[in-house]
């Protein structure tokens, strides 16, 4: 799958997660809250942003399976996000995360699958529940600690 998240669209719905610093540190923070996704290698994450005049990706948030994308001057990230939806080989292996309702149907027009930020973001606390159950049972079972023990309350 290929979540394709409006940035800053998600950082309005994260704004209780984590205090916005002003300048690139929320946008740093979203990018590393989302490595976990990404680090699935049959996912893919493009977290696009409004914002630069010459638009491009950002080299130093890149990570396997992660980009960061600006989009140019001259048009919006959702224009940018759009396009991506419509140039895209298979677009139904595209997930697109906005809580703009517009922008979700018309990526689902063009046969993408369309999500709020709250549903993507539940949907990532219960991936992260998951994998902390399953490291917490394989502990158990061999008898040995994880860096959780070490850490409870992260």
């Amino acid at each position: 799958m290929h979540y394709v998240i409006d940035g800053h669209n998600l950082l309005h719905a994260l704004r209780e997660r984590f205090t916005a610093t002003g300048g690139d540190g929320p946008r740093w923070r979203l990018a590393r809250e989302l490595d976990g996704v990404a680090a699935d290698p049959s996912t893919r994450v493009t977290i696009v942003f409004d914002g630069r005049r010459d638009g491009g990706s950002d080299a130093a948030w890149q990570r396997p399976g992660l980009v960061v994308v600006y989009s140019p001057a001259d048009m919006t990230a959702d224009t940018v996000i759009e396009r991506l939806v419509r140039d895209a080989k298979c677009r139904a292996d595209i997930c697109v995360v906005t809580n703009d309702r517009a922008e979700r149907h018309c990526v689902e027009a063009l046969g993408a699958e369309g999500m709020s930020c709250t549903n993507f973001l539940d949907w990532v606390d219960a991936m992260g529940e998951r994998v902390r159950q399953q490291v917490r049972r394989r502990a158990e079972r061999e008898g040995g600690q994880t860096i959780g023990d070490f850490f409870p309350d992260a």
